[in-house]
Parts: structure tokens; C-alpha cells; sequence
């Protein structure tokens, strides 16, 4: 995503980190029963420099029971769907975000 001049407070940074952690864990949720889910650790970091850099780190155990289920593939798009969110909150604040 292109950020151009950033208008982002403490504030604002925090809830960039709840918002992703929080599409993360639905996007999961939403395709994996919580009963299988044996592990789900999501870290996110916000750093605010010359750009907004956003990492965010999954770690996903599921059940022995969905030992063929592709965890990696559900993490990515667990992950894609969080940037997602937090671009989408990042326009409608216009905090410098541009199309």
C-alpha cells in the first residue's frame, strides 16, 4: 500500500494492532472450528517512519485431526485479510493512505 505524509498518533498505532489481530483470529475462526484449533498465537507490530511498515506473525497449530489441512495457506490468507482490514481503516481515517 502507498502512505504518503503520516498523520498517526500512539493511538491510532494501537488500534492498527488490534484490528489486525482481530481479522486474523475471525478469518480463522471463520474457516476452522475452535474445538480443532490447538494453538493460534498472532503478533502484530506497527512501526510509523517514512512509511507505515505493518508485520504481522502467525502461529497456527490445528488439531491431528486436520493433519492434511493447509495451515500455511490459511495463515497467508488469514494475514492478507488483516492488511486488508487495516488499509481499509487506514482509508477511511485518511491518515495518508492513497489509492
Amino acid at each position: 500500500m502507498e502512505v504518503g505524509p503520516l498523520n498517526i498518533d500512539r493511538d491510532q498505532l494501537e488500534e492498527i494492532c488490534e484490528i489486525a489481530e482481530r481479522a486474523v483470529r475471525s478469518y480463522v475462526l471463520s474457516k476452522v472450528s475452535p474445538q480443532r484449533i490447538a494453538s493460534l498465537d498472532v503478533a502484530v507490530d506497527v512501526e510509523k517512519e517514512d512509511q507505515l511498515v505493518v508485520t504481522i506473525d502467525v502461529s497456527l497449530e490445528l488439531s491431528p485431526l486436520l493433519k492434511d489441512y493447509d495451515v500455511q495457506n490459511l495463515v497467508n490468507e488469514a494475514v492478507e485479510h488483516a492488511l486488508s482490514s487495516v488499509e481499509e481503516r487506514l482509508r477511511a481515517s485518511k491518515c495518508g493512505l492513497k489509492k
